[in-house]
């Protein structure tokens, strides 16, 4: 059986960005993250303990925010999906989603996102 666990609104105040003002003065970025894992509910009592802990899960993503900078938000997204899919060997999918709200355009936008779903069979390709 699949559990979902979705970590929404992580802010960072990142470096990343195809502009070279998004990588100089940086942004902040909030970031959606669903992972389905399996769960063994026959073998599920008052005393299991979870696969995934969610302040583990943060750690890992906020470790991959912060060190290299990515000019395409979808090789950030990548890099967070197969870092918690190695990571945590229950998950099975990953879905990560980056928003801006902080853009360097004329004109009036709420948000630019980039959603990316990696699985399992995608981490056979790298």
């Amino acid at each position: 059986m699949l559990a979902t666990m979705t970590l929404k609104g992580m802010h960072f105040h990142a470096f990343h960005g195809a502009l070279e003002v998004e990588r100089e003065l940086g942004q902040v970025l909030e970031i959606d993250l669903s992972l389905a894992y399996d769960v063994q509910v026959s073998r599920m009592t008052s005393e299991t303990q979870p696969q995934v802990l969610d302040a583990t899960v943060f750690e890992q993503v906020q470790k991959v925010v912060m060190s290299t900078k990515y000019k395409a938000l979808e090789g950030l997204a990548l890099e967070i999906a197969r870092r918690v899919l190695q990571v945590f060997e229950p998950v099975q999918l990953a879905t990560v989603v980056i928003r801006r709200k902080q853009l360097f355009i004329p004109g009036d936008i709420r948000s630019a996102d980039v959603e990316l779903t990696v699985d399992r069979e995608d981490l056979s390709d790298f």
